[in-house]
């Protein structure tokens, strides 16, 4: 009979033992699991982009995808407005109503990677191109960035030969509410080697930095977030502009 309890008693401690050593296990294999997978995290965004460099990520798809659905609507448009968050944020078809307006602005497009979308600027057939961009890539390299704007240029001039071309600056920016690209010196020394290359290439160069700098930066009373322009204040841009739309 006690042989019999002893036996019981190594079967059930055993039972346990294996449970808690299961637990363990599957503890630290979670643990190990949620390691990989905050690693796998931080290196998504650099996986990404050299993704997006082939062309075979979901954001060169969804670009592709949204250049034939451009292309088939068959657009004619008088402008188009290409850029990053900057031009996105506008809507100047209500400044313009006259005219036929195109908004390709893209939230944190950059120098890099304007070209990849100009397949997309040329389905709208626009008779004038406003672009802005360049802030999103200020902390390049000057030789870099100049080589990043001369390729671009380069396509504007060989794949739309006949679309009339301005370049507009890059804006002002405040560096106490926004740091990461608060350094309006070099703004301003991108904006004077814009204002060069543009001459190279007869395309014309519109100062919009002037328009919205007080002491050297972008007032707070003109931005949220030190960098973006407020709705109301859009319409200083437009005002800087209406000339070249009309003419």
């Amino acid at each position: 009979m006690k042989t019999q309890k002893s036996i019981q008693f190594l079967l059930i401690t055993l039972l346990c033992l294996s449970v808690f050593l299961n637990y363990k296990y599957e503890s630290r294999t979670l643990l190990l699991s949620n390691k990989i997978h905050s690693c796998f995290t931080r290196r998504l965004d650099t996986t990404m982009l050299k993704k997006a460099d082939t062309g075979t990520d979901n954001v060169s798809l969804m670009r592709r995808g949204w250049t034939n659905c451009i292309k088939k609507l068959h657009i004619n448009s008088d402008i188009a407005f290409f850029g990053d968050s900057h031009t996105y944020f506008t809507d100047f078809q209500k400044n313009f109503p006259d005219v036929s307006i195109c908004n390709l602005g893209l939230e944190g497009d950059n120098m890099k990677h304007f070209p990849k979308r100009l397949d997309m600027l040329r389905s709208v057939n626009p008779d004038k191109i406003f672009f802005m961009g360049g802030v999103n890539s200020i902390k390049e390299n000057t030789t870099v960035l100049e080589q990043q704007y001369r390729e671009l240029f380069d396509l504007f001039r060989d794949s739309l030969p006949h679309t009339k071309i301005y370049i507009q600056s890059i804006l002002p920016v405040n560096p106490i509410k926004y740091d990461t690209y608060s350094d309006n010196t070099k703004i301003k020394s991108v904006n004077q080697m814009l204002e060069k290359l543009v001459k190279d290439y007869s395309f014309t160069y519109i100062d919009l930095y002037s328009v919205y700098e007080s002491n050297g930066c972008l007032p707070m009373t003109m931005t949220n977030d030190g960098i973006h322009i407020k709705p109301e204040c859009y319409d200083l841009w437009a005002e800087a502009i209406t000339d070249y739309v009309y003419n």
